[in-house]
This record gives C-alpha cells, structure tokens and sequence, in this order.
C-alpha cells in the first residue's frame, strides 16, 4: 500500500509541477501578438510570447526537416521544418548563422510558402522554450548550424494556438485530485 501511495505522490507532484510550468508559459502568452522586426528580437525579447515578425525572409532552402519515430518508424503527423529566418536587409547572405528559426508542422507548410512569396507579410507564432523543442530535433538543427548556435536560437512556432494556460489548470486539477485522493486513501488505511 505504500508503494501504491508513494506512486500517487509523485505523480500528483509531477502533474502540479507541469500545471505551474504551463500556466506560467499561458501568463506570458497574450492573445495580442508583439509586433516586432527581426533585429529587434535578436536584441530583446519580449515577455509575450506571442509574436509577429515583420521584415524577416524565411530561407526555404536551408530549411530541416524533421519528424519523430517511434519503435523505428515514423509518427503520424509529427513531421515539421525549421526554417532559417532572416533580415530583409541580408537576405543575399545566407552563409551567416541564423539566430531565429520558424518552426512550421507539415499541414501549414504549403499555406506558409504560399503566404512568403510576399515579402511584406508578416510571421506569426508563438515562442518555444528550450523544454518545447524535443532532443532530437536540437541534434537535427545542430548539425546544420552547430551546437553552440542551436543552443543561442529563438525557435518561433508558426501560427501556433496558445492552450497553455488551459493544459495548466487542466494539470492542476489532475494533481488536486490526486492529492485528495491520496488524502482519502490514507483516512481509510
């Protein structure tokens, strides 16, 4: 039994922990995105994460692409590219290291090449953590650009919906309720 309720306790801790870490990334998303260039991003990023990038080219043909396996084979739809952003000013550079990538899920990749080919349209998403990019889509993009670079890159999530305060509180009810149900559980015993 105490192994059973020692289970319950981590668990409830582990869900109460990932409803903080989401709740906190929903605060700091607002429904209004921060308009903001490219070089001023590289400068200083704003507390809303939720942005729209204005003067940046996207480099489609530098572009990684990236999906995720699993017992070897492919999951379905994780496939997605991280593309190299970069100021309008140095688009005929392309061998400088990228300092923003735009990370766009296969579904939206036709609609965003389409939406690029004007030059004047603004980049909408949401900014990643480093803890919302897996491990081995930091390796991918690593090998293209170096370590050191991929560690020191903002990576914009194209027109992503920001649901993370409501995963939040949905965690915090998961571990509310395991913590009265572990409550419970030890007044019976």
């Amino acid at each position: 039994m105490k192994r059973f309720t020692s289970l319950i306790l981590i668990a409830a801790l582990v869900a109460l922990c990932f409803g903080a870490y989401h709740c906190f990334l929903g605060l700091t998303t607002f429904p209004n995105p921060t308009e903001i260039s490219l070089i001023q991003l590289e400068k200083h990023v704003p507390f809303n994460r939720h942005l729209k990038i204005v003067g940046a080219v996207p480099l489609l043909k530098d572009g990684v692409v990236f999906y995720q396996t699993r017992r070897g084979s492919k999951v379905e739809n994780s496939e997605c590219t991280f593309i190299p952003l970069t100021e309008k000013s140095l688009n005929g550079f392309s061998s400088l290291t990228p300092r923003v990538l735009l990370r766009v899920s296969q579904p939206l990749l036709d609609i965003f090449i389409k939406s690029s080919t004007s030059m004047d349209q603004p980049i909408q998403g949401i900014r990643l953590t480093s803890l919302d990019l897996p491990q081995e889509a930091k390796k991918l993009v690593s090998k293209s650009w170096g370590e050191t670079s991929t560690n020191n890159m903002l990576v914009i999530d194209y027109m992503r919906e920001a649901r993370d305060l409501e995963n939040g509180f949905k965690h915090f009810i998961l571990g509310a309720f395991l913590i009265w149900l572990l409550f419970y559980i030890s007044k019976k015993t």
